[in-house]
C-alpha cells in the first residue's frame, strides 16, 4: 500500500509540474489587425497623412533557453501603428500580447532620427519592457551620409550601432512604385547584454514608413538565473501603403 501511495503521489506531483510549466509557457494570443485598428481609433488624437495602421506579411520566431526554454511564433499577418507624437511619429509593431517594438521617429537635419525606442518581450508570464534613449540613431540619415555610428542606452545595457546605406532601390507595393532607402544596422550589445542584432531595412523615401525588414538577434542577457540566450529571426513586408483607420 505504501509503495502504491508513494507512486500515486509521484505521478500527481509530476502532473502538477507539467501542468504548471504548460501554464507558464502558454502561447500569447496574436494581436490581430482589427484589434490594432481599434487601439488606433481609441488612442489617436491627431492624424497626419501617414498616421494609421499598416499590415505586414510576417514570418519569424523568438525564444530563450532559460528553464528548459520557451519560444513564440509570430502570426503570418501583423500590424504597425503610426501615430503623431511629440517631435514626429511613434511607430509601434505589436504582433503578440506582451511583444512589441516601438520607435519615436523625428525629422532632424534633413533626415529622420530615433531619439527613443522601446522593446517588450514576455516569457514565462514575465514581461520585460526595455526602453532606450539614443544619440545619433538615424532612421534615415541626411542626404550624403552613407555610414554612421550611434548609441542607445538605459540603466542596464548599451546598443552601439554601425549603420550604413546600401542604396536607393525601386520598391513596388500593390503596383505603386516607391523609392526605398535600403539600410543595414548592426547593433553590438554590451553591459547587461552581449551579442548582436543585425537588421536589413527598406524605408520609403517619401513617407519614412518601413516597407520591409529582416532582423536576426543573437544575445546573452543577465537575469536572476544567470545568462539567458535570446534569439529572434523576423521578416516583415508591407502589404499596402494605404493605412487603415
Amino acid at each position: 500500500m505504501a509503495v502504491i501511495l508513494i507512486g500515486t503521489i509521484a505521478v500527481i506531483a509530476l502532473g502538477t509540474v507539467i501542468a504548471f510549466r504548460a501554464w507558464l509557457t502558454e502561447a500569447p494570443h496574436d494581436v490581430g489587425v482589427q484589434e490594432t485598428v481599434g487601439f488606433f481609433r481609441a488612442a489617436a488624437s491627431e492624424k497626419t497623412e501617414v498616421d494609421g495602421v499598416y499590415v505586414y506579411d510576417t514570418t519569424g520566431t523568438e525564444g530563450i533557453d532559460a528553464l528548459g526554454g520557451d519560444s513564440h511564433s509570430y502570426p503570418l499577418v501583423s500590424a504597425l501603428t503610426v501615430m503623431t507624437e511629440e517631435c514626429g511619429v511613434r511607430m509601434t509593431w505589436k504582433p503578440l500580447d506582451g511583444r512589441s517594438e516601438s520607435w519615436l521617429v523625428c525629422p532632424s537635419e534633413g533626415g529622420l532620427t530615433v531619439p527613443r525606442s522601446n522593446s517588450v518581450h514576455t516569457f514565462f508570464r514575465q514581461t520585460f519592457d526595455t526602453g532606450f534613449v539614443c544619440e545619433g540613431a538615424w532612421w534615415v540619415p541626411p542626404a550624403g551620409m552613407t555610414e554612421w555610428t550611434s548609441s542607445c542606452e538605459n540603466d542596464d545595457r548599451t546598443a552601439s550601432r554601425d549603420g550604413r546605406v546600401l542604396g536607393i532601390e525601386p520598391y513596388e507595393v500593390e503596383g505603386e512604385q516607391r523609392q526605398a532607402v535600403h539600410e543595414q544596422w548592426v547593433d553590438h550589445l554590451s553591459r547587461g547584454s552581449d551579442g548582436t542584432v543585425t537588421t536589413d531595412i527598406w524605408i520609403d523615401q517619401k513617407t519614412g514608413l518601413m516597407l520591409r525588414e529582416h532582423t536576426v538577434t543573437d544575445s546573452r542577457n543577465d537575469s536572476p538565473v544567470g545568462k539567458v540566450v535570446f534569439r529572434e529571426d523576423l521578416s516583415l513586408n508591407v502589404r499596402s501603403l494605404v493605412p487603415l483607420r
